[in-house]
């Protein structure tokens, strides 16, 4: 007979309370809305803290049953889990099937030194994690370790890797790494939010000193106008404003950067690769190697000027939920994004010769941008009086595809493929050939008189799958990426 056992009663006292607390406000409402000169007397009050306390019953009464019929266990194959109030659920996971396992605390649970455990197992008809139950952290490490240990994966893809893995296989982000990871990824926008969430707030609240605020920059700015401020101090006005404003910026990124990644840690444990990270909110993964589909190195116009990049991973299970976010490692240059993925992802190490894009498809990409540009450009020129302005427009395209010339190319091996693509967001993708679902060729009438073709794989993701595209490559290719894959 099977030993089963619950969550922790700690968390249908959260659920109690996260239910009362939901519904406390819309009812407050209702109450208000019917304000009268007896809104006060000793009837509505005793009604209204009779209704309190019956959704208080309620709640806890749902989440205590709840809590009661939420039961799991484990044996040799497979993990189970009974639930529900209503309609009964069973569930089995036979461990072979289970693609991440994963451990994270929020706040509340770190103060009661408690843990939230996830199983998926790749169903695209299920959204977020298939198995979630939260226990004791001692007791999840555990779960997790005893699961991991039972498993027994049928896939030949870890079956060519003949390295033995230890402790010493771990890999910690720098505080100089955090910081470069924050000043590389677009600053300026968390300044913007910031800035934007502040003024909503003080325009609701305090309305005058907003008002007040502007009308002195409004009187110091005429200054400007009326000669009463010489150029040399409205220069220096200006470029403080914007210099004050890039510190706000940065100060906020390195700040976010730091709470969601700090004490980030990469290993790898025989078949599997473990991450962890947070500062308040704890994040800890454990990825079959075997059931990762993909990995990306992802790079924006300013990292691909500075030759770092994100590494990410994909993986059914994770990255699928709120707050989550599928990192391999979260900035690294191209040396260093070399040692990761050899010391801990042999399996997708490449250093086959890359296949750029033929030079003649260098205007097929500057023409695509430039058909996307054109309608906005000629609609703002036409309707508005100042938009002719949106003609600037025109040069940023013809960089994008440009960047998109330059960052196109594929390149395969008996196990792997590769392709780089996209302009100002460049992406690398290296895909076993195993995880491959289908591939697609297209050319269009165009594309056939300059011997070009778009090429696509898909493999399976997160949202149902995920397709992987690069565009203009040679037709020379095509036999080759056509009959060559499976």
């Amino acid at each position: 007979m099977k030993t089963y056992n619950r969550e922790h009663f700690l968390s249908a006292i959260d659920q109690a309370l996260s239910i009362f607390f939901k519904s406390l406000l819309p009812l407050i409402l209702v109450m208000i809305s019917q304000f009268s000169q007896s809104f006060f007397s000793l009837k509505n009050i005793l009604i209204k803290a009779s209704v309190f306390i019956g959704l208080i019953i309620l709640s806890f009464t749902f989440s205590i049953i709840k809590w009661f019929n939420k039961k799991y266990s484990i044996d040799s194959k497979k993990v189970i889990l009974d639930e529900g109030i209503f309609i009964s659920k069973h569930r089995e996971i036979p461990f072979n099937k289970i693609q991440t396992i994963n451990i994270s605390q929020t706040i509340k649970q770190r103060l009661f030194s408690l843990a939230s455990i996830k199983i998926d197992t790749g169903n695209s008809s299920t959204t977020g994690s298939e198995i979630s139950i939260i226990m004791e952290k001692s007791k999840a490490q555990l779960f997790k370790d005893r699961i991991s240990k039972l498993e027994k994966d049928d896939n030949t893809l870890n079956k060519t890797n003949k390295l033995s893995y230890n402790s010493e296989n771990e890999l910690r982000i720098s505080n100089k790494e955090l910081i470069t990871t924050a000043l590389t990824k677009g600053a300026w926008f968390s300044g913007i939010a910031i800035i934007f969430a502040t003024y909503r707030l003080l325009d609701d609240y305090f309305n005058n000193i907003i008002v007040d605020i502007i009308n002195n920059i409004a009187k110091y700015v005429e200054g400007i106008y009326s000669n009463t401020m010489s150029l040399q101090k409205a220069i220096f006005f200006i470029v403080s404003i914007l210099f004050l404003y890039l510190i706000f910026s940065f100060v906020v990124a390195i700040l976010k950067t730091f709470i969601k990644f700090y004490g980030f840690i990469l290993k790898r444990e025989g078949k599997n690769i473990i991450i962890s990270y947070g500062l308040f909110e704890k994040k800890n993964y454990s990825i079959t190697v075997s059931k990762i589909s993909a990995i990306y190195i992802k790079q924006n116009s300013l990292r691909q000027l500075t030759g770092f990049g994100e590494m990410k991973i994909e993986s059914v299970g994770y990255g699928d939920e709120a707050g989550e976010n599928s990192i391999l490692f979260p900035i690294a240059n191209l040396k260093k994004q070399q040692f990761i993925i050899k010391k801990f992802l042999p399996e997708f190490y490449f250093e086959d010769t890359i296949i750029k894009v033929p030079t003649r498809s260098l205007k097929r990409f500057i023409l695509r941008n430039l058909l996307f540009s054109a309608i906005p450009t000629i609609i703002l020129t036409i309707n508005f009086n100042y938009g002719y302005f949106s003609l600037l427009l025109i040069p940023i395209f013809i960089l994008k595809g440009f960047k998109e010339y330059k960052n196109s190319g594929i390149a395969k091996n008996k196990t792997l493929i590769y392709i780089s693509s996209k302009g100002f967001k460049k992406q690398i993708s290296i895909i076993p050939i195993k995880r491959i679902q289908s591939i697609k060729i297209s050319q269009n009438y165009f594309q056939k008189r300059a011997q070009l073709f778009n090429y696509m794989v898909s493999i399976q993701g997160n949202n149902l799958g995920t397709n992987i595209k690069v565009r203009n490559l040679s037709g020379e290719l095509m036999d080759t990426f056509r009959y060559g894959i499976f």
